[in-house]
């Protein structure tokens, strides 16, 4: 079976990103063959919400982790800085999107231990 990571780019989803964790764990899919990389955006932390994504996918991630025994569920916490462009550590602060959270996730993930394993990535 193949090795998935599975990216969700979210900001200013605190509210709901807990059960979206949830149900990418209650995935009928081998544990230590795939895993979630929750993208939070730094900026987050500058705006009025009642949860910060960040702080909910730590808490819930970790639960689950600890349940299944394998660290699985991950959180990847894009620079304020961070210009969108893949591969740069230019510091221009562009505007947050979706594709700059996935580049960003890809540079990071790109340069761990386990990158050669994945055989797919899911967004």
């Amino acid at each position: 079976m193949p090795k998935l990571a599975i990216f969700v780019p979210a900001r200013n989803e605190g509210d709901v990103i807990g059960n979206t964790v949830r149900r990418l764990a209650n995935l009928e899919y081998p544990k230590d063959l795939y895993k979630v990389f929750i993208i939070v955006d730094e900026r987050e932390l500058d705006d009025e919400v009642e949860a910060f994504t960040r702080d909910v996918v730590y808490e819930v991630g970790s639960a689950l982790n600890k349940e299944h025994k394998t660290d699985f569920i991950e959180a990847i916490e894009v620079p304020k800085w961070y210009s969108g462009v893949f591969g740069s550590t230019e510091e221009t602060f562009e505007k947050s999107t979706k594709g700059r959270a996935l580049n960003w996730a890809l540079q990071v993930v790109s340069k761990t231990d386990g990158w050669n394993d994945i055989d797919m990535i899911g967004v």
